[in-house]
């Protein structure tokens, strides 16, 4: 415990707005009325809607109150007190419950300090990175309501189920009906398994045959794809015959092409001289009227 541990607390608590003045003198000795104040109060402004219980008139109520105001503060502020000193109510608790006036007081100045900081420049968070994991809650939230509304119906019907339950239970049980049950399902058991193992067996040999099958088909391939080979490699008894004919062929081609090109050029140029000696006979049958005409005049 010092004066300044006392001076900074007062001072806290007038800066927070506590109603009541606490001077240097009023932790000299222990002061559990004060204290209890100063916690509920404290507790208060840390958690709105948070009541502390316990009280000041015996040890297990005081105990109380201290614990509850302990984990108050480190659930919600992370805060951790020594709930030793803070049950003595004296200047060392004073100096436990200084660490919540002062982050409550820090707190209060903080935005007066970054005023001009958060108008300049704006926060930002980047949650990219995170998306994972907002995936992942939402598949969780949506699955959570699921089986929330499956187990509101379970609890619906568990009026109906609790007395057909009560029923079974209150049944008297009847050993040789129990006897006959279970023999009745083994047998059928054992029929599933019977049959079971002939249909394991019933596959083996179906896959036996389709192995045999399987090599049948491949060693015809391999004839097939020998045979192709081979008849590859063989040269008919026609194909030179057949080669000089289709070469024979292709110049013919080439011979009537050019042939086919020259006459139709000739019929071309030979239309264009008809054309000129039809003009030319014109013009000389207009010269003769004309000069007929001239001369009878």
């Amino acid at each position: 415990m010092s004066y300044r541990d006392l001076r900074n607390f007062s001072e806290a608590m007038r800066v927070l707005g506590f109603p009541k003045p606490i001077s240097l003198e009023s932790f000299r000795t222990p002061n559990w009325d004060l204290m209890e104040e100063c916690l509920r109060w404290l507790a208060a402004r840390v958690e709105p809607d948070a009541e502390l219980g316990g009280g000041k008139q015996t040890v297990e109520q005081r105990v109380a109150l201290v614990t509850h105001a302990i984990a108050l503060f480190h659930s919600r502020a992370n805060i951790k007190l020594n709930g030793k000193r803070v049950y003595g109510a004296d200047g060392w608790a004073v100096r436990e419950l200084l660490k919540v006036a002062a982050m409550l007081r820090a707190a209060l100045d903080a935005p007066a300090a970054d005023d001009h900081h958060h108008d300049s420049s704006p926060l930002s968070y980047d949650f990219t990175s995170r998306l994972g994991e907002i995936k992942q809650a939402r598949a969780l939230a949506t699955d959570i309501t699921a089986q929330g509304a499956f187990l509101y119906d379970l609890l619906a019907k568990e009026a109906e189920n609790k007395e057909q339950r009560e029923q079974a239970l209150s049944r008297p049980l009847d050993m040789s009906g129990m006897e006959g049950s279970l023999r009745r399902a083994l047998e059928a058991v054992a029929a599933q398994v019977a049959a079971a193992r002939d249909h394991i067996d019933n596959v083996a040999a179906s896959e036996a045959a389709l192995d045999a099958k399987l090599e049948r088909k491949r060693a015809e391939l391999v004839r097939a794809e020998k045979r192709l080979h081979t008849v590859q490699k063989i040269k008919p008894a026609y194909q030179g015959e057949l080669t000089a004919l289709e070469t024979e062929i292709e110049q013919l081609w080439d011979q009537y092409v050019l042939r086919y090109r020259c006459v139709e050029a000739l019929k071309h140029q030979l239309s264009v001289l008809e054309s000129a000696q039809a003009e030319v006979g014109t013009s000389s049958n207009l010269f003769c009227i004309q000069h007929v005409f001239t001369f009878t005049c």
